[in-house]
């Protein structure tokens, strides 16, 4: 990961790191853990729309507007009923509601007394004698007194920044509440110095005084029993055993469903340029097709998030230019170059499949006649293969493609496998789609751990060369 994040798209690295750590995957078990997948979505999210930008670049930029950002932006919000919430100030950054109650608000900021303070730009100092005196305080060098003078400001105007971020949570109405007896630096105080108490819409009210019976009246809180360490001990053996399951996500990428590998597949040997060639590939034929002209693809090459050196670049472009010959000559560039064909490259999409949220990129779709029709790039080397047998490892994903397009489109479409380097096409009857969709179903329904996809996706070995 950190090799490739100088020049991976972040939205891409983000997604590889996911997929390699399992990160998700871990908070799907815990309480609370689908706001914490929404969240980890939401970044993602987010990287996209800076698709433009390299990694640190992203960086810098979220950092400054970090403050920004925190004071408008919330948690992904999930759908639940008309309910109270209740919610830290920083829990609630960038949610609304009718009605919001602030309670303690005339607490202070609260001052901190650490034995060392430090501040990048000035430097560090330290107070780490005995107590000294009734007051049990440190003696302060001067610098450390400048020091806290500078946190002790910084803390302040937190604390307002803080409250501001509160009240501005209340669409309607704004509730404080506080101990008026204790009239400290605290949201009330400020509230009050601001406020015209005969201003419209504004009203304030005595304290009211604490029934002390009705608090005795409480019934007592139920004993809490704790387990004995031995028992807690006994919870890892049963966390062990716990079968496999596949890490899904708020959306899970369809090439993560891809069918088991073949035993037949194990004996290929890619030449280590997968990734880039597939990555090439797929970009050569979109850019071709879409804007009418052939590119050229040593210059293409060096545009891909794929790390390769000029030797490389030679070398991928010779391979794709007799790939993009044979698609020249085929059918398949008579139809795409038709006026009446509509026609889709890199067509993204998401899909809720019966309650599994998936998504991905369709290579090509599109329309002939009223007929949609959809295509899955694939660069493999499939000579002295039979076809069926290299595209079977494909069908699911290309079956979860098909579905999502009929969805969209209202109508079953034609599917098929297109591997460039021979030109050969393989269109699985629906019965193949439908039994693969079936299977899928059946591995994702019973928590079974599939196949790790490569990053591409593209079939051939993903593995990042440089030049020899």
């Amino acid at each position: 990961l950190r090799s490739r994040a100088p020049f991976a798209a972040p939205a891409t690295l983000l997604e590889r790191a996911l997929t390699l750590t399992g990160f998700e995957a871990a908070w799907a078990p815990l309480q609370g853990g689908d706001q914490a997948l929404a969240n980890i979505r939401k970044l993602v999210g987010l990287a996209r729309t800076l698709s433009d930008h390299f990694l640190d670049e992203l960086v810098t930029y979220l950092r400054r507007r970090r403050d920004e950002l925190t004071a408008r932006e919330g948690q992904a919000v999930l759908d639940d009923s008309d309910a109270v919430r209740l919610l830290t100030i920083h829990g609630a950054k960038g949610l609304e509601f009718p009605i919001v109650f602030v309670p303690e608000a005339h607490l202070a900021s609260r001052e901190s007394y650490d034995p060392v303070r430090w501040r990048a730009e000035e430097g560090v100092s330290l107070t780490l004698a005995k107590k000294v005196g009734a007051t049990g305080s440190r003696p302060r060098p001067g610098f450390y007194a400048y020091l806290l003078a500078r946190d002790q400001a910084e803390e302040a105007a937190e604390h307002k920044r803080l409250f501001y971020v509160a009240a501005t949570r209340a669409a309607d109405a704004l509730y404080l509440s506080a101990d008026e007896a204790v009239r400290g630096d605290g949201w009330l105080s400020y509230a009050l110095d601001a406020l015209d108490a005969d201003a419209p819409g504004v009203e304030i009210r005595p304290s009211l005084p604490v029934d002390l019976d009705a608090v005795a009246r409480r019934p007592a809180l139920e004993a809490v029993t704790v387990p004995p360490e031995d028992e807690e001990e006994e919870l890892l053996p049963v966390l062990v055993a716990r079968p496999p399951v596949i890490p899904l996500r708020s959306s899970t990428p369809v090439t993560a469903l891809r069918a088991p590998t073949p035993a037949h597949a194990f004996g290929r040997h890619g030449d280590g340029l997968g990734l880039a060639r597939g990555s090439l590939a797929h970009k050569a034929v979109e850019v071709w097709f879409t804007t009418g002209e052939r590119p050229s693809l040593v210059d293409l090459a060096r545009t891909l998030d794929v790390e390769i050196g000029e030797q490389t670049a030679q070398r991928l472009a010779g391979d794709v230019d007799a790939m993009l010959d044979l698609l020249d000559a085929s059918p398949l560039a008579a139809t795409l170059r038709d006026p009446g064909t509509r026609a889709y490259f890199e067509l993204p999409f998401s899909w809720d499949w019966d309650g599994v949220p998936v998504h991905g990129t369709i290579d090509l779709a599109y329309e002939v006649g009223g007929t949609w029709r959809l295509l899955d790039f694939k660069t493999d080397d499939v000579r002295g293969e039979v076809l069926a047998d290299a595209a079977s490892v494909y069908i699911p994903q290309l079956a979860l493609y098909a579905s999502a397009l009929e969805r969209a489109t209202g109508l079953p479409p034609e599917a098929g496998l297109l591997f460039l380097r021979t030109g050969d096409v393989y269109r699985p009857t629906r019965r193949e789609l439908d039994e693969a969709l079936a299977a899928t179903r059946g591995r994702v329904d019973g928590g079974q751990l599939l196949e790790t996809p490569p990053a591409s996706g593209f079939g051939d070995t993903p593995t990042r060369s440089l030049d020899p």
